[in-house]
């Protein structure tokens, strides 16, 4: 998984919750929520301990943020 496959994956499976629970505006959900999650990837071996110490939190588009704002399109 590589630094574009964690950032489509988290605005498209994970944000849409945080954002759904603190809203739009609230960066450091967003940054909590990303970090939790990216240690739960480094802990899945679905990235390496070195991506998970180098990936920085997300700057999101304002494009990134309308699509986490809708329906989430990850099966849970």
């Amino acid at each position: 998984m590589d630094a574009t496959e964690v950032r489509r994956e988290f605005v498209e499976c994970v944000l849409p919750g945080i954002m759904a629970t603190y809203g739009p505006d609230d960066t450091p959900a967003i940054e909590q929520g990303f970090n939790d999650w990216t240690d739960g990837l480094c802990k899945d071996g679905r990235i390496t301990s070195a991506q998970y110490n180098n990936l920085a939190h997300p700057k999101l588009t304002y494009s990134e943020l309308m699509l986490a704002a809708m329906a989430s399109r990850c099966e849970r």
